[in-house]
């Protein structure tokens, strides 16, 4: 890796370089969502790349705070993430849980760093859809063969 390349990574000042729509757009090949939000966690732009995520769960996003996009159960860890990113905390995932209109949720695992210059984010976050589907298959898989047993 480069030292450029390094620093991108390692120091949030090279971010506040480039535009944060740009940085957005640039990371979103890497993971299935990406969002600029505004200083206070209002969502300005994202750009979904993910195959499985349902689009309509996107839509009427622009404008809104990422807080209320997610269920009531993940609204702190929303809230956390904002905090410890404006703080300039080392970046953590985060898992947190957005509601669907027929009933189901979509787990996705946030991280944030700062951007730009008026105190932008930048949220990255990764569809745990499938590994949730495995650990509910696996669970299943338990329950059944602990019921054999009884």
């Amino acid at each position: 890796m480069t030292a450029t390349a390094t620093s991108i990574f390692h120091k949030e000042q090279a971010f506040s370089l480039q535009d944060p729509a740009t940085v957005a757009s640039i990371l979103a090949t890497a993971v299935d969502i990406t969002m600029v939000l505004t200083a206070d966690g209002v969502i300005c732009d994202h750009v979904i790349s993910g195959p499985d995520l349902p689009r309509s769960m996107f839509e009427g996003w622009a404008g809104k705070s990422l807080t209320d996009t997610v269920t009531v159960e993940s609204r702190s860890k929303i809230e956390q993430l904002l905090r410890d990113t404006r703080n300039g905390a080392s970046p953590r995932w985060r898992q947190v849980n957005h509601p669907l209109d027929f009933g189901q949720d979509v787990p996705i695992s946030y991280s944030a760093v700062k951007a730009g210059p008026n105190g932008h984010m930048i949220a990255i976050g990764r569809d745990m859809s499938t590994v949730s589907q495995l650990q509910q298959r696996l669970l299943s898989a338990e329950q059944s063969v602990e019921q054999e047993y009884q």
